[in-house]
């Protein structure tokens, strides 16, 4: 499992963590990387990538996570392992744009994701920097690209939310 966040100031990156049941201790943690990026735009932000690479993960586990440093923490956050071997599925939610004004598939698609109905959410969609509003710190939506390459925001996009793959 490999954690990617980022940031507008360099700061160590570190992901706490730790299995559960049981109240979040974080005394489990990982260290990772910190890449500086620039955007293409007329601005041209700097950005830091950060990415940590949780290991010795139990199949099945669900554990719970912040990352950040010292400096400041994420919220909590959650996942499961996904199981061993091929006698399973992965039970996945796809989606598309829902539209700015009618997203009338949100509450469904939060309450199923709150039920832990799904080991992975897809949007194959437009809009690639939004939270699905409630179901970000239960699983982490994969996100999948199309008409952002003629952005200036294309080359921040794919180092931001690198493939699944």
């Amino acid at each position: 499992m490999t954690v990617t966040w980022s940031t507008f100031n360099w700061t160590p990156s570190v992901v706490e963590f730790n299995p559960l049941p049981g109240p979040p201790s974080f005394n489990l943690t990982a260290y990772g990387s910190t890449d500086l990026f620039v955007d293409g735009g007329p601005k041209h932000r700097k950005i830091f990538i950060h990415r940590v690479t949780l290991e010795n993960l139990k199949p099945g586990q669900k554990y719970v996570y912040h990352c950040g440093s010292s400096l400041g923490w994420s919220p909590q956050f959650y996942f499961r392992v996904l199981q061993d071997g091929s006698s399973w599925g992965p039970r996945l939610a796809v989606y598309g744009d829902m539209g700015n004004d009618n997203a009338q598939s949100l509450s469904r698609l939060q309450k199923e994701t709150q039920m832990e109905m799904y080991d992975a959410i897809l949007h194959v969609g437009k809009s690639w920097d939004f939270d699905v509003k409630g179901t970000t710190p239960l699983i982490q939506p994969q996100k999948s690209f199309g008409l952002e390459r003629r952005s200036p925001l294309w080359t921040l996009v794919i180092n931001v939310i690198p493939s699944p793959m």
